[in-house]
């Protein structure tokens, strides 16, 4: 297994960690959510994202779905691009409308890396695991 698929391996590990941490204990998750409203925390959530993008990108090739790992990629790409355009006071305001629904929002978002993260994992273990069997 090469580093990149490595890399994406645990990267899809975390985001199913956070994922189930943000459905089960979404007040545990709040204090990092908030903080990506501050100026630094837009410029490490847009380095978090960017470098997500460019992981799976190195890692789409030796998945088994490489295109689907290929558009997550981009789509984290152009998040983190996004992010950074909005700024903190643009994410702050996005970040106060969303709030308005309590826990709900950390569940949904929780969800959705969850389910991402676990498609990762999914696309990058059954490959390495058809090739050996096959071996």
């Amino acid at each position: 297994m090469n580093t990149a698929k490595m890399i994406a391996l645990v990267l899809g590990v975390l985001m199913v960690l956070l994922g189930v941490t943000a459905l089960a204990m979404p007040e545990r998750v709040l204090p990092l959510a908030q903080f990506t409203t501050t100026p630094n925390g837009v410029y490490v959530a847009t380095v978090i994202r960017l470098a997500i993008g460019i992981i799976l990108l190195f890692a789409a090739s030796q998945s088994r779905f490489p295109k689907v790992l290929r558009v997550i990629s981009v789509l984290a790409l152009v998040a983190g691009i996004a992010t950074l355009m909005f700024g903190s006071s643009g994410v702050r305001s996005l970040a106060d409308s969303l709030s308005k629904n309590g826990t709900v929002v950390v569940r949904v978002i929780g969800t959705f890396v969850l389910l991402v993260g676990g498609f990762v994992v999914y696309a990058l273990l059954t490959n390495s695991h058809r090739r050996s069997s096959n071996s």
